[in-house]
């Protein structure tokens, strides 16, 4: 059975605490904080997020953060991730199965990060990362695009056609947005 904790970490004191047995109290943004000393001039700090403990398929200990403050979501979190261990060691899934899936959910500003970091590992001019990372995002968002199952030739013609009649763009211009090549609508809705 896996297990919830939160992460512990040490930062410096900040300049108008007192120290009274240990603790240390202050006021920040207006709020009275409290925090035990560590050492000379810093003091422990508790993360906020809770950070789940649990077996893989494999045998190892992993811990992952299951960015929630709240406790009751954070089991949730765990319980899903040891159903999908059990999963895989039943035979019912991969975990390239469950990857993707999880690849499908994730936000499309998670794989946009990743592909800038792909895109400067195989040497790709800055000049185009750049141009990438201003145009990408702009065409998600017109395009209402949030995670990868809302990527279709339909929601992409959409886009196409209001960034023509809408936004005033050219050919030239939606095909900048397009990686590898023309992309044009099968019908164009515009003449």
């Amino acid at each position: 059975m896996g297990s919830l904790k939160k992460s512990s970490y040490t930062i410096p004191l900040p300049d108008g605490a007192t120290i009274q047995n240990g603790i240390a109290t202050w006021t920040s943004k207006g709020k009275k904080r409290t925090g035990k000393l560590s050492g000379e001039n810093r003091f422990f700090c508790q993360s906020e997020f809770w950070i789940a403990k649990y077996t893989d398929e494999n045998g190892k200990v992993r811990e992952v953060s299951t960015k929630t403050k709240n406790r009751n979501a954070a089991l949730r979190f765990l319980v899903k991730l040891e159903n999908e261990v059990q999963q895989v060691r039943a035979g019912v899934l991969s975990r390239k199965d469950i990857d993707v899936a999880h690849a499908r959910i994730a936000s499309i500003e998670k794989h946009l990060a990743d592909f800038f970091i792909y895109q400067e590992a195989k040497g790709v001019k800055e000049r185009q990362i750049k141009d990438d990372k201003s145009m990408f995002p702009r065409l998600f968002d017109e395009a209402d695009i949030k995670n990868l199952p809302d990527i279709s030739r339909s929601t992409l013609d959409r886009w196409i056609v209001a960034a023509r009649i809408e936004h005033k763009r050219g050919p030239r211009t939606i095909n900048s947005y397009c990686p590898g090549g023309t992309y044009w609508p099968s019908e164009p809705e515009f003449a």
